[in-house]
C-alpha cells in the first residue's frame, strides 16, 4: 500500500479531478467514485480519520491505525499530516456473487490477498 501525502485539500481535490471520476454510491463512511482513467474505486471519506499521534514517527501505516470498519483491500492511501482523507481499492462488480448462493465467489480470484 502506498501512502500519498497532500499538503492541502485543494491539491487533493486537483489530484482527484485528474482521475475522471464517476459517482458510484455513498455509504456511512465515504463517497465512492470509479475512475475512468485507471479503473480504480476512489473512496473519499466523509469524516477524516486520525491515524497518527503527535509523537508517532513511523513511516508505515498499518490497518490497525485506521479506524474504518469497511477498510478492505486498500491500494493507495491519501493523507494529510495525521489524517486519512481517502483511499483507492479495486472495482468489484456486483455480479461476482451467485444470486442463489451468496457464499459462491466468482470473481475474487483476481484479488491479490
Amino acid at each position: 500500500m502506498a501512502n500519498i501525502a497532500f499538503k492541502s485539500q485543494q491539491k487533493y481535490n486537483k489530484f482527484l479531478e485528474g482521475k475522471q471520476l464517476s459517482f458510484l454510491n455513498e455509504g456511512s463512511e465515504a463517497r465512492c467514485y470509479l475512475s475512468q482513467k485507471d479503473g480504480l474505486v476512489y473512496k473519499n471519506l466523509l469524516d477524516c480519520t486520525k491515524v497518527f499521534t503527535e509523537h508517532d514517527t513511523q513511516d508505515v501505516i498499518t490497518k490497525d491505525k485506521i479506524n474504518l470498519p469497511s477498510y478492505a483491500f486498500p491500494i493507495d492511501l491519501f493523507t494529510n499530516k495525521q489524517l486519512v482523507w481517502g483511499y483507492t481499492s479495486e472495482f468489484i462488480k456486483n455480479d461476482l456473487f451467485d444470486e442463489k448462493n451468496m457464499a459462491t465467489i466468482k470473481g475474487f480470484l483476481k484479488i491479490d490477498l
